[in-house]
């Protein structure tokens, strides 16, 4: 049996397409449907909640984060005017 624990940090422009973290999630379950993991992520210019996606059983799904959403008042205190 093997084993992999990895740990990613991705950052990308969001005005470029190109498939990015989520297609190569969805591609490892693909190929390796017994794997598992969690993908976090946040588009500031377009949203306030962080997206969580789960990788299990062969299966990506998307679910807002709960934990860290909405980031401003959650995770960050209000912008204040200077």
């Amino acid at each position: 049996m093997y084993e992999w624990h990895g740990w990613a940090t991705v950052v990308a422009d969001p005005g470029i397409a190109y498939g990015g973290p989520v297609e190569l999630f969805r591609s490892i379950a693909e190929l390796a449907p017994g794997s598992y993991g969690v993908l976090y992520a946040i588009d500031f210019d377009r949203e306030s909640d962080w997206r969580r996606w789960v990788l299990r059983r062969g299966t990506v799904s998307a679910e807002v984060d709960a934990s860290l959403s909405p980031h401003v008042g959650r995770v960050e205190d209000p912008a204040v005017p200077e």
